[in-house]
C-alpha cells in the first residue's frame, strides 16, 4: 500500500462537520455495494448470495436484503480447513 497518493481536486470531497473520519472512510466501500445493488435490481422472489463474511460481504448482504429480494444469504468458506471448521 502506498503511504501517499496524489488526487486531483475534482476527485476529493470534504466531509461535513457531522461526519466522523471512520464514517467517512466507509463512504467509498458502501457506495460500491450500493451501485452493485442498483445494477442487480433484485425483485421479490429473487434469492441472492454474498460470498465472504467480512465487512464487504456483510454490507452487501444487508443492502441486498433491504433491496427487495426474498432471500439474501451469506457464506464464509474461509472457516473450513482440512482439519474441520475453525471457530473463533
Amino acid at each position: 500500500m502506498a503511504e501517499y497518493m496524489i488526487w486531483r481536486p475534482d476527485q476529493l470531497f470534504q466531509l461535513p462537520e457531522s461526519a466522523s473520519l471512520p464514517h467517512g472512510c466507509l463512504s467509498e466501500p458502501v457506495s460500491v455495494r450500493a451501485r452493485m445493488v442498483d445494477k442487480l435490481r433484485p425483485k421479490t422472489g429473487d434469492q441472492v448470495l454474498a460470498c465472504g463474511a467480512g465487512p464487504t460481504g456483510l454490507n452487501a448482504t444487508r443492502l441486498l436484503a433491504r433491496a427487495g429480494g426474498d432471500s439474501a444469504d451469506l457464506v464464509e468458506p474461509a472457516i473450513f480447513s482440512a482439519s474441520g471448521p475453525q471457530i473463533a
